[in-house]
């Protein structure tokens, strides 16, 4: 989710879009703003995907806003700040931030 779909809608996006370049960085703001509205579409497609229309749960709900606050914008920061290395860092990252979100 984070490389495969995060980085390359940022990617894209940011290439044809971006105008405001994150300080010291060739990252564009508007590209990161498309990595973390990407990454929160799929995931909320995703949950959504196994969610119980018939019971009113608002779990689905509060697991979406934590993923939001506590993973993707995290991700979405390191991805800004980093420069070549990104493709290795990300993917490390979210993985620890899952676990400890989680508790896996």
């Amino acid at each position: 989710l984070t490389l495969g779909i995060g980085d390359a809608a940022g990617a894209i996006f940011g290439s044809f879009f971006g105008r405001s370049r994150w300080p010291e960085s060739r990252r564009t703001v508007e590209g990161s703003i498309a990595m973390l509205i990407t990454m929160a579409i799929c995931t909320v497609a995703f949950r959504l995907r196994d969610f119980d229309f018939d019971k009113v749960e608002t779990d689905c709900y509060d697991l979406i806003k934590r993923e939001f606050v506590f993973i993707f914008i995290p991700i979405v920061v390191l991805e800004a700040v980093t420069s070549q290395i990104d493709n290795l860092c990300l993917p490390l990252f979210s993985i620890v931030l899952w676990c400890l979100i989680f508790n896996c």
